[in-house]
């Protein structure tokens, strides 16, 4: 069905290696601003470092497909994340996906892509074959009013997950 996730998580440090591997999930494609990074900050919240660093270590290899078409500050962040940041993707299309998925070295099934658009980063990901992962955006407060409005509709279609994450922690 037209943008159901995969999963649905409220805080994307959630994502632990050991439920991913339960899942088949071998690799991840991040979304950047408002996943990974507060908006246009280039300010890595020291918690999600920690957490990506505890994917790196589990084992969990990643990469960042963004529809920012700064091109300076996309190699900010790849240089502040240290991992491959591409773009500008041009969500939903499905061109950088595959990208991706060519530098992770694996096939579309055992990827989750993972981001808080559904019409863009769910689409994609659904599109290339993946799973996907729907996460709360990092920050609300100092969103632009034309992207609150546009996420509060892109979400009214969003139908219920495959999977919640309770059903995830339980496997």
């Amino acid at each position: 069905m037209f943008l159901k996730p995969d999963y649905i998580f409220s805080d994307l440090t959630q994502l632990k290696p050991e439920h991913l591997e339960a899942i088949g999930v071998k690799g991840l494609i991040f979304d950047l601003d408002n996943t990974l990074l507060p908006p246009h900050t280039q300010q890595l919240q020291a918690y999600v470092a920690k957490w990506l660093e505890g994917l790196k270590e589990g084992g969990v290899p990643f990469i960042v497909v963004s529809n920012n078409k700064d091109v300076a500050y996309l190699k900010q962040a790849e240089h502040l994340l240290d991992v491959p940041v591409l773009g500008p993707a041009k969500k939903p299309s499905t061109r950088m996906i595959k990208q991706a998925l060519a530098w992770l070295k694996l096939p579309p099934e055992a990827v989750a892509v993972v981001g808080d658009r559904p019409l863009t980063d769910l689409w994609s990901g659904q599109r290339a074959g993946c799973k996907t992962i729907l996460v709360d955006p990092l920050m609300r407060a100092n969103e632009r009013g034309i992207i609150h409005l546009l996420r509060t509709l892109e979400r009214l279609p969003v139908s219920v997950p495959k999977h919640t994450q309770e059903h995830l922690y339980s496997l």
